[in-house]
């Protein structure tokens, strides 16, 4: 073997390691550059999670009594509107108290109703007018049946009007949502106080005065259904949900198209 032969094999040697610590390193670095993103990705996603789990502002709303708030819905100007029931220790008896809050929870203005009777508050939503409409409960004396109370006001708070619909069955609302059509919508529990107790859900349709146009209840007399949430849909249908109970609880969903056709899910 001639020098020249022995020094290429030499250079083509050192050639090929460092080639290979070339791959080596260049791996290494790609390695290292793809953890350091992944560490990035993870610590950005907690960040962004903790930040928006973090408190941002908290509203104690005192009165002369005990209140509690039963619904709050958001209001066309960012804010919010809130519901909630007022205990009147002088009779036992409750109020509502509907206050209207800007985007950081403080009060803009607030009305405090009694119609006279047990109101006791339920759902509260923003109408096309700018407006509120409300749903109560109440009786017309002290262990009577649960009837359905809706009250509208302006953008104020002011009472526009209110509608009473009564039933000699036991009709109490839970849920009022303003439909496509500017109409109103009511679900809740609908029965008799009789031995059986027996209670199904009822829907009922009202028009922009509160003025029922048509009322439905669904369900069997073999189980006890109700239910509180209630979803209008584009094609003038309704969705409600709730629960039923035979031997437990189980949930329940009921689609309500029109003409009143429906099916039930639970």
């Amino acid at each position: 073997m001639n020098s020249c032969d022995f020094f290429g094999k030499i250079v083509t040697l050192n050639l090929g390691r460092q080639l290979r610590f070339l791959a080596i390193f260049l791996v290494t670095l790609l390695l290292v550059f793809f953890s350091a993103n992944n560490l990035m990705a993870e610590s950005a996603s907690y960040l962004s999670a903790k930040s928006f789990s973090e408190l941002e502002w908290t509203h104690i709303y005192e009165e002369d009594t005990s209140e509690y708030a039963v619904d709050i819905q958001p209001t066309f100007d960012k804010g919010y509107i809130l519901l909630s029931v007022v205990i009147d220790t002088s009779d036992n008896g409750c109020d509502v108290n509907l206050r209207k809050l800007d985007s950081t929870g403080n009060v803009e203005w607030r009305k405090r109703i009694n119609n006279g009777y047990e109101l006791e508050g339920r759902s509260v939503c923003q109408t096309y007018d700018s407006g509120f409409v409300f749903v109560s409960a109440f009786r017309l004396y002290l262990f009577s049946n649960i009837e359905t109370c809706v009250i509208k006001t302006n953008k104020n708070g002011d009472i526009v009007w209110t509608q009473y619909h009564t039933s000699d069955n036991y009709i109490d609302p839970y849920k009022i949502v303003q439909t496509t059509n500017r109409n109103l919508a009511i679900t809740g529990t609908y029965g008799t106080l009789n031995q059986d107790n027996l209670f199904n859900p009822f829907l009922l349709k009202l028009n922009s005065l509160g003025t029922s146009i048509w009322l439905e209840t669904y369900g069997d007399s073999l189980k006890d259904k109700w239910t509180t949430a209630l979803l209008p849909l584009s094609d003038g249908g309704f969705v409600m949900a709730g629960a039923t109970y035979s031997t437990d609880w189980d949930a329940l969903i009921i689609r309500v198209g029109l003409p009143l056709k429906k099916w039930t899910h639970s």
